[in-house]
């Protein structure tokens, strides 16, 4: 669910600044779990960068990635 990735994400970004890793934004498909994770984080086609942990994050949504291999 796209509740779910929120979630996983928030945390994710965490334990990557924990460890020194820069988290500077998110790729997946258009997946509708994928979609509503954007949605609940604030990004919008118009603006896709959002804060996330304090840290600007851009969200980046690919088409047709099933068909690209």
């Amino acid at each position: 669910k796209g509740t779910d990735l929120v979630q996983i994400i928030t945390e994710c970004i965490k334990k990557l600044e924990e460890v020194g890793l820069l988290a500077v934004g998110i790729v997946c498909d258009q997946g509708s779990q994928n979609r509503k994770m954007f949605d609940l984080l604030g990004g919008t086609k118009t603006n896709p960068v959002v804060d996330i942990n304090g840290k600007q994050i851009c969200l980046i949504l690919l088409k047709n990635c099933g068909t690209i291999f």
